[in-house]
């Protein structure tokens, strides 16, 4: 009979364990999966675009537009330049700033660096205008980063590698300051005004009618060559 109720006892004892063990896992597992939907929730909001602007006219002459936004532990971002200053096009700095950079440089609220990006100028792509003369350039990246990371980016600052300056040799400004060589002048043919171009640089077509020379551009209809557009 003592027996027997030992048996009943045990039996009664394993069975709490087991229910034990089982409320524990099903205590757990609602954890985790609360704090799985948690962090769902948390991550979803920075899949929200998140746009930053630089102005940088007073040393670049241009505006930096980046859109970010975090997918998958990865952030993706847009990054546009507003405006095409001469040292772009100009030949000779054209050259030298192929290989200059931009520093996309991502801070919290107290400016220390979370994320730094360096973009080669010749990685970005040009953006042109109906005339075909560009106007701005564009670049695409994305880059592996945390949530908490990424949550903590309050600001956006650039550094560069850029040349400005545009060397002016004494007799391109001597070409340039004479009153018969401005290519936008009235009353000029197609061969004329192209022949006051090439006083100002290396003389490229770039488009259909559409030509240039360091920091200037002169457009022609196509039908008659009469001047379209001109600076």
């Amino acid at each position: 009979m003592k027996l027997n109720e030992f048996f009943k006892g045990s039996i009664k004892i394993a069975v709490a364990i087991v229910i034990s063990v089982i409320i524990l896992f099903v205590i757990g597992w609602g954890g985790l999966k609360l704090l799985d939907m948690k962090e769902k929730v948390d991550t979803k909001k920075y899949e929200i675009i998140k746009p930053w602007l630089v102005d940088l006219q007073e040393n670049l002459q241009i505006t930096l537009q980046t859109r970010t936004k975090l997918v998958n532990g990865q952030m993706l971002a847009e990054v546009t330049i507003d405006g095409y200053p001469p040292y772009l096009s100009d030949p000779n700095l054209k050259a030298r700033n192929r290989n200059a950079n931009l520093v996309l440089l991502f801070k919290d609220i107290d400016g220390f660096k979370v994320l730094a990006k360096t973009i080669p100028i010749h990685d970005f792509s040009e953006i042109v205008n109906a005339k075909g003369l560009p106007t701005g350039l564009s670049y695409e990246f994305s880059n592996y980063i945390g949530v908490d990371d990424y949550s903590r980016i309050s600001q956006l600052r650039v550094e560069w590698t850029l040349e400005t300056q545009i060397p002016v040799s004494r007799a391109s400004s001597k070409i340039v300051d004479s009153t018969d060589s401005d290519p936008c002048a009235p009353n000029l043919s197609k061969a004329e005004r192209l022949k006051r171009l090439a006083n100002f640089g290396t003389l490229r077509q770039i488009s259909d009618g559409s030509y240039e020379a360091g920091s200037h551009a002169v457009t022609f209809f196509t039908y008659d060559n009469s001047l379209l557009y001109c600076r």
